[in-house]
């Protein structure tokens, strides 16, 4: 017997804020959450995709049946590839999709499947890992990715991607993730004398938060798009994309007891000296390296000194 919708709607939830927050890292407020549901059994959640799509699939880590795929344009898997805070040119939708495409979706699928597997874990009691993912060109006439019979709940959960639909789907075996139905009311009795009732301790509702604003160091993905010939035109067509960039002013190793006992007040030496240089990251990448200054508004600023040696110069 199959378990009730209404009981997934917990699992349902927290993969969608999840899988919102996860995307968010990477095309920030260009992530909009549009609709999440369980699946009937002859739904199609790709209604609407832009083909041809990048089609992501992943199976559970931990042997049992069911996992989960992400289907997206190839603007959408583009945007997320190079963490676009802006939608792109029409010229990204026209351009072919290739190796380099599948190559850098796999790798951006790693971090968004992730923080789906780590959103979920309060509802399934531990987080949910995830096979590597593997990535095709979808076309319309393949359809979305078939059901396995021993996995037969599908939640779906669609996102836009400055506009372009991206659409999730968790695949489960009946009942897992799956909470208790509510009781059914009791037959009413007669009443009894007045007492007074004992008040119930009101559960606060947790707040829903943005994702931090730090930007954790993304994979290398320059290789998605250095594909000869078109593909050339294309890079230079996203040069106006905004992107990410951040100074770094050094790091340290500590144990893990350590860090989750910080007190206030308290000091983290770094690996550099006071006066060594600051490196720029973009995207992820360290793109130069330079000194803090202070602006004459008051705030801080880089002062470029050198640029990494592996940057290819402008066209």
């Amino acid at each position: 017997m199959s378990t009730p919708e209404a009981s997934y709607e917990p699992l349902l939830a927290a993969t969608a804020e999840s899988a919102r927050q996860a995307l968010y890292e990477r095309c920030d407020d260009g992530v909009v959450l549009a609709e999440q549901s369980r699946l009937a059994a002859d739904a199609s959640p790709l209604r609407g995709l832009a083909y041809p799509a990048v089609c992501v699939t992943a199976d559970r880590a931990d042997g049992v049946p069911g996992g989960a795929y992400l289907c997206t344009s190839a603007a959408g898997t583009r945007a997320l590839s190079i963490r676009s805070l802006d939608p792109l040119p029409p010229e990204a939708s026209d351009e072919p999709l290739g190796d380099g495409d599948l190559q850098a979706a796999s790798e951006w699928a790693v971090e968004v499947l992730a923080g789906i597997g780590a959103g979920v874990a309060e509802v399934l009691g531990g987080p949910l890992a995830f096979s590597q993912p593997s990535a095709r060109v979808l076309s319309a006439a393949d359809g979305a990715p078939a059901r396995e019979g021993d996995a037969p709940v599908a939640l779906c959960v669609s996102l836009r991607v400055h506009g372009e639909l991206c659409v999730l789907v968790l695949a489960l075996p009946d009942g897992d993730g799956a909470q208790p139905a509510s009781p059914a009311p009791a037959a009413p009795t007669a009443t009894p004398p007045p007492q007074a009732a004992a008040a119930e301790p009101a559960t606060a509702a947790e707040p829903e938060g943005l994702p931090p604003e730090s930007e954790p160091a993304g994979p290398p993905v320059a290789a998605a798009f250095a594909q000869a010939g078109p593909g050339e035109d294309l890079e230079v067509d996203l040069s106006g994309t905004r992107v990410r960039v951040w100074a770094e002013l050094g790091q340290a190793r500590l144990p893990l007891r350590r860090a989750i006992n910080l007190p206030i007040g308290g000091v983290v030496e770094l690996d550099c000296e006071a006066d060594a240089p600051v490196d720029l990251y973009v995207n992820g990448l360290r793109f130069a390296r330079g000194q803090l200054v202070i602006t004459g508004d008051g705030e801080w600023a880089l002062r470029v000194d050198e640029i990494d040696s592996s940057i290819p110069p402008a066209a």
